[in-house]
């Protein structure tokens, strides 16, 4: 499988399909992770049409801290902390 287009329904496209094989293997999948963008938001929709079934997307827990982080440096106490460091 090969990523032609990254818009949203060929990355929906992708996932789902990647699913109808993992099937294949007895491996469940239920809903996959990625960051916030529109497009890897949208590709659920194609992904559960392909899969057959709700395919969930969870935020990714990695970008979700890197924003609490920039927002936390974005305080005035935290903000000349890191601007001495």
């Amino acid at each position: 499988m090969e990523l032609k287009v990254n818009d949203a329904e060929s990355v929906g496209v992708l996932i789902g399909e990647t699913i109808l094989e993992l099937q294949k293997e007895v491996i469940i999948v239920t809903a996959y992770s990625s960051d916030n963008c529109p497009v890897m938001d949208a590709a659920a929709t194609t992904a559960s049409v392909v899969a057959f079934k709700k395919i969930r997307r969870v935020p990714c827990a990695s970008h979700a801290f890197n924003n609490t982080l920039k927002a936390l440096i974005r305080e005035n106490c935290l903000k000349y902390l890191w601007d001495s460091v």
